[in-house]
């Protein structure tokens, strides 16, 4: 899947779970699956990305927090490929009210440089959307990272929640996106999912619909969805004409069937006649 251990590979892995977290407007909403990231530490991941040497790169997701701790950590990162120099580090910790705050930092942190916190205003077991950007500045040590908490999906850039110019070494390139678990003593257990990285911000939620017709022959297909479809995901739904008797199938080191289906993703569907 794309995915491999830069940390205690093996390690209490990362676990992929079948269902999906939704957030009303954003276009990942329900689609694919979602992992879950524990308490215990052990296993981190990445996944390599188009490099970015200029301009910005944005990130989203939908996360929900299930416990946090007072010391916070920080759960996801992007990053220069195949290095351990880690930039826009998103954290999350347990206020005093009981609350939890997401937090920001450019890169690593010490006594004397902290991660940027938000507002205590958030819950426990609430999914959130949050958006990431991490800006190259010419000259050095002044690239800029801001982070949004459920920005609004018009698609036009909002101000962001927190903005962070620590005067700390800049990243040189942008070319993987990562998932981390943390120390045992500080890290969250949480759920997370629907990433999206790209170089511009978050589509509007208004979205464009449009007819689509494709010609597909009797018999086998390799066929694929170019968005979502006004009623649901569904097999059937995209294919109507599909032999009832076989499934659908997608490639992921063997033919795994499958019944609802992700935009881009190439699947196998048997039709019956052609149209």
């Amino acid at each position: 899947n794309g995915w491999i251990a830069h940390s205690g590979g093996g390690s209490n892995p990362i676990a992929v779970k079948d269902t999906t977290l939704t957030y009303t407007g954003y276009l990942n909403s329900g689609l694919g699956k979602s992992v879950t990231l524990t308490t215990l530490g052990g296993e981190d991941v990445n996944r390599v990305m188009d490099t970015v040497l200029s301009g910005s790169v944005y990130t989203s997701f939908m996360v929900n927090v299930t416990t946090a701790k007072t010391a916070g950590d920080y759960f996801f990162h992007l990053g220069t490929e195949n290095s351990n120099f880690f930039y826009a580090r998103v954290y999350v910790k347990k206020a005093a009210n009981g609350n939890i705050s997401f937090g920001l930092a450019k890169s690593s942190t010490n006594t004397s440089i902290q991660p940027s916190y938000s507002d205590s205003i958030y819950s426990e077991g609430t999914t959130y959307l949050i958006a990431v950007k991490y800006t190259f500045i010419p000259d050095t040590s002044n690239d800029e990272v801001k982070l949004w908490i459920n920005p609004a999906l018009d698609g036009t850039e909002p101000a962001a929640n927190l903005t962070v110019t620590s005067a700390q070494v800049d990243a040189t390139s942008l070319g993987m996106f990562a998932l981390r678990q943390g120390g045992s003593t500080s890290a969250a257990a949480l759920t997370l999912g629907g990433i999206r990285v790209a170089e511009t911000w978050i589509p509007g939620s208004g979205g464009s619909t449009f007819p689509l017709s494709v010609n597909v022959n009797n018999g086998w297909n390799m066929v694929s969805v170019p968005g979502l479809h006004p009623t649901n995901q569904n097999v059937t739904t995209w294919w109507s004409g599909k032999d009832p008797a076989a499934g659908v199938f997608r490639f992921s080191g063997g033919y795994l069937p499958v019944t609802t289906t992700t935009p881009g993703q190439g699947y196998w569907m048997k039709h019956v006649g052609v149209n």
